[in-house]
């Protein structure tokens, strides 16, 4: 009994230590802060980042990052090219779009990574909104693969599941042809304060 009561309270304070360590250590997992990817802004890729949160390509990108920011191309009007928009990247899968087994597996891979963070965050006070908002992204996933998987041309691709686009306070104009895959940039550098442009 006496162990018990010195216990508890050194255990629950080790747990969520143990969980925040881990929270961070999984986050930190990558090698690239904010991945740059050029998406034409007529294509199905513009409405699967921004409908479902999802972003597919050819199976050699193989960065793990942070954060993926499009860089829109191709838009009506030259203004609205760029980069605009940040996401949070959850996970990364090569997978065939057309083999569902292959698609369901990655989606609940994804959504199994969401309830990690969940179960952490359950513990703290006042995390109630952010819960939610984690809950609805593996329902925008299933959607969006489920719409797309038989939409794109090549069989295997890189997916990328992501949180909600975050809109720049300041975007960013492309000086260069393509972005190359694996481009990227730092956080400091996508969210500076004064107008700007990066160079691929």
């Amino acid at each position: 009994m006496l162990h018990e009561r010195i216990r508890t309270p050194q255990t629950q304070l080790l747990t969520e230590l143990a969980e925040l360590i881990q929270e961070v250590t999984v986050m930190r997992s990558y090698d690239r802060e904010v991945l740059v990817r050029d998406m034409d802004a007529q294509s199905p890729s513009y409405r699967l980042f921004f409908d479902h949160n999802i972003y597919a390509c050819q199976p050699n990108e193989r960065a793990e990052p942070l954060f993926f920011a499009p860089c829109f191309t191709k838009s009506d009007s030259s203004i609205q090219n760029g980069i605009h928009y940040v996401s949070r990247v959850y996970h990364r899968a090569v997978v065939k779009l057309d083999d569902k087994r292959e698609v369901v597996g990655a989606l609940n891979d994804a959504e199994g990574l969401i309830d990690d963070q969940v179960k952490v965050m359950s513990r703290r006070k006042g995390a109630a909104d952010d819960i939610g908002y984690l809950k609805s992204l593996p329902r925008k996933w299933r959607r969006g693969g489920a719409h797309h998987s038989a939409r794109w041309r090549r069989d295997t691709n890189a997916v990328f599941f992501l949180g909600d686009p975050a809109r720049l306070p300041v975007p960013l104009m492309k000086r260069g042809l393509m972005v190359p895959v694996g481009f990227s940039i730092t956080w400091e550098r996508l969210m500076s304060a004064r107008p700007g442009e990066f160079r691929c």
